[in-house]
């Protein structure tokens, strides 16, 4: 397990290299009932609808949400009393326990026995086996029986980089073999987009998109749920954890700004508010003073994209005059009130001291003015960055119209462009871009997921960035099974990002996740994309 930003993660025979967010500070503890309450619904807003249930092929919130609560993995991470929320502590769940090589080239799982898949054709209820981890993870990394099918590219195969095969020496037994020694891939066991899937909902339409049903504690209701308004979940009646889950629905409300949001939870019409920003907690706080509250820092860096494939950003002295025009104090303290501290990017914080990120990430806008000049833009240079606004939401806009001002003192004419979410997830991956900030991010569980974003290899590498003395280090960090000597492989992987400013470094933000009284047995940790469903009841 890891307590603390700078210590390893032991997994029986190997210790792997980890990090973790700041503490979490509970503004108010939660005083769950003694005994759970069966029934009720809990009304959770999402800020979007849902767009492909396939989570190889996209992982945004809400689809990762829906993922965790229709499938199940093989690992995942403690939540609950005692743990706080920035803990990543592995423990079993579909498998009930797991071997590690001392060489980290082979990875063992032992399958729970008489786990069952949902009663619902075309599962029927049947038994979940080692075939079915084989045929995910295959399916996931696009190999054995999928690598010749002409498939999208996985957007996880980051997470089996250098599989070799996948054996299922009996009913409840898988082995993962690697080519080379791979450390990450017992924290990517417990992710939950890496989930177990059954077979036959790809056989139902060869693909995955339309379809939510599996071995988890809740099954999607096409015929209750309606886009643009509302998505609901019904209980699993035949759940493998007994006793569980404990709600009849979960209901996803589409929500679409933060103002209604934050009016329904004070009427009730919602049951919690998930990621506040600082400028917006006092003022819910205000208004719901018995609602009970987790504030915390985000430990892992934005991804932000700056596409290496053509000009302007093409040249590194463009992309460090950007790095060197962002005034990370200012930022910090008009939009986190101060709470925030500088961050690097492609490593979880903890990596790095503040004194140390500084240095590497110093703020010098007649410096960045001198590059932009030398560089051929005397003038300035137009830079266009593209963000979804809708779903971003009105702290993201306000952070980049600061930005906006920033960097005009290093000569960067930073032109901002709305667009449809859809139609940025697809530029995106198609590369039509400049650049790109998300405002959340989705690099938990271990670093590499960070640094997979700059391997040439990966199909995360929307920016096209091909260092090959980055890509060096990256391969290396993987094949270290010693957690010390990874750590700092990691620690050099990320120093070369902001040196060659393949990406840029911003400020952790303070948030915080609001519910009312009435839903007890609520948790978060920051390895898991969803809620604890399967945990929560409600009292009233």
């Amino acid at each position: 397990m890891f307590r603390k930003p700078w210590m390893m993660a032991p997994a029986l025979w190997l210790a792997v290299a980890c990090s973790a967010p700041q503490q979490g500070t509970p503004v108010a503890v939660d005083q769950a009932a003694p005994t759970p309450r069966y029934g009720g619904v809990l009304n959770v807003p999402v800020s979007n609808d849902p767009t492909n249930w396939d989570m190889t092929i996209s992982k945004s919130v809400p689809n990762s949400y829906g993922a965790a609560m229709a499938y199940g993995t093989l690992l995942t991470y403690k939540t609950g009393p005692g743990i706080d929320y920035n803990e990543g502590i592995l423990a079993a769940k579909l498998a009930e326990r797991w071997e590690v090589a001392t060489d980290a080239r082979t990875f063992i799982f032992h399958l729970r026995k008489g786990v069952k898949f949902a009663d619902t054709p075309p599962l029927n209820r049947r038994e979940l086996t080692a075939a079915d981890v084989k045929w995910s993870y295959e399916y996931g990394s696009r190999t054995g029986e999928f690598q010749d099918k002409s498939l999208p590219p996985s957007e996880y195969n980051f997470m089996f980089e250098g599989v070799d095969r996948i054996e299922t020496p009996d009913r409840y037994t898988v082995a993962v073999h690697f080519k080379t020694p791979f450390a990450p891939f017992i924290n990517y066991a417990g992710a939950d987009w890496n989930v177990i899937m059954p077979p036959e909902l790809y056989g139902l339409e060869g693909k995955l998109q339309d379809n939510l049903l599996g071995i988890g504690p809740y099954r999607l209701n096409k015929e209750a749920s309606q886009k643009g308004t509302r998505w609901v979940f019904h209980k699993e009646p035949n759940y493998w954890e007994d006793g569980k889950p404990y709600l009849d629905q979960v209901r996803w409300l589409v929500i679409t700004d933060d103002a209604t949001e934050n009016a329904a939870f004070q009427a009730r019409q919602i049951d919690l508010l998930q990621d506040v920003a600082s400028g917006s907690a006092e003022d819910v706080k205000r208004a719901n003073s018995n609602a009970m509250a987790l504030q915390y820092q985000t430990g892992y860096p934005r991804m932000v994209a700056l596409n290496h494939r053509k000009p302007p950003l093409n040249d590194v002295r463009i992309r460090r005059a950007l790095a060197l025009s962002i005034d990370r104090d200012e930022l910090n303290k008009v939009m986190e009130k101060g709470k925030g501290e500088w961050q690097m990017p492609a490593v979880f914080t903890g990596y790095f001291t503040q004194d140390e990120i500084r240095k590497l990430m110093p703020y010098n806008p007649a410096e960045a003015k001198r590059l932009v000049t030398e560089a051929g833009y005397p003038d300035g240079v137009p830079v266009e960055i593209q963000y979804a606004g809708l779903t971003e939401g009105q702290a993201f806009v306000t952070m980049l119209e600061l930005m906006q001002t920033q960097v005009k003192k290093g000569g960067i004419n930073l032109e901002m462009k709305n667009t449809e979410r859809s139609t940025y997830t697809r530029n995106l991956r198609v590369a039509n871009f400049e650049f790109i900030i998300r405002s959340g991010s989705t690099q938990r569980w271990d670093p590499d997921g960070a640094l997979a974003y700059f391997d040439p290899k990966a199909s995360r590498n929307w920016s096209g960035t091909d260092d090959p003395a980055l890509t060096e280090i990256i391969e290396t960090q993987r094949r270290e099974a010693d957690p010390t000597k990874r750590r700092e492989l990691i620690r050099k992987a990320a120093a070369r990002v902001v040196e060659q400013a393949h990406s840029l470094g911003f400020y952790t933000e303070a948030l915080t996740h609001f519910w009312h009284p009435y839903v007890k047995n609520y948790y978060r940790n920051w390895n898991l994309s969803g809620i604890n469903v399967a945990d929560v009841w409600v009292d009233k």
